[in-house]
């Protein structure tokens, strides 16, 4: 009963925009929006892949609740071809701020279905950090989709 990884994917249309001019204006947006040298994992423009492991802050309101605050790690997969390129957000990791049993791990498509003392409220924040995911994942569709790639004539 195995159970795939969470995973988001959208391909962002550039028409007569190349293959370079796209890689640059990935790279510009990393490094406009966070230490991309920490973050890319994957760098390679000759086969136009670049892949970054990026965070965001978790917490869900409620006293019952502070012990799940830490942080959703993802990993972010672009593949670049000439007028088009392909996002892929996948691998959310719930981890906790301090080590806690509440850590929830990697995110899967089904249902929270790991042996817990804490069963409806690790389901309840299962399912809230499944729709930060998606909203994690949205977000950066449209940044990337608002890109504006520099012409070589300024």
């Amino acid at each position: 009963n195995a159970q795939e990884s969470l995973s988001f994917e959208k391909v962002i249309t550039v028409d007569s925009i190349s293959k370079d001019k796209i890689y640059s204006g990935i790279k510009e947006w990393f490094a406009l929006n966070g230490d991309s040298k920490e973050a890319l994992e994957v760098d390679d423009r000759s086969t136009g892949v670049i892949v970054a492991n990026l965070s965001t802050d978790y917490f869900k309101s409620g006293f019952w609740y502070t012990s799940y605050a830490g942080y959703l790690f993802y990993k972010v997969n672009i593949q670049i071809r000439d007028g088009r390129f392909k996002v892929t957000v996948t691998n959310f990791d719930h981890n906790t701020k301090v080590k806690s049993v509440s850590r929830l791990g990697l995110l899967t498509t089904g249902g929270y279905d790991k042996p817990s003392i804490n069963k409806s409220f690790d389901i309840k924040v299962w399912d809230d950090l499944k729709l930060k995911a998606k909203d994690v994942a949205d977000k950066l569709f449209i940044q990337f989709e608002n890109l504006k790639f520099k012409s070589d004539n300024w």
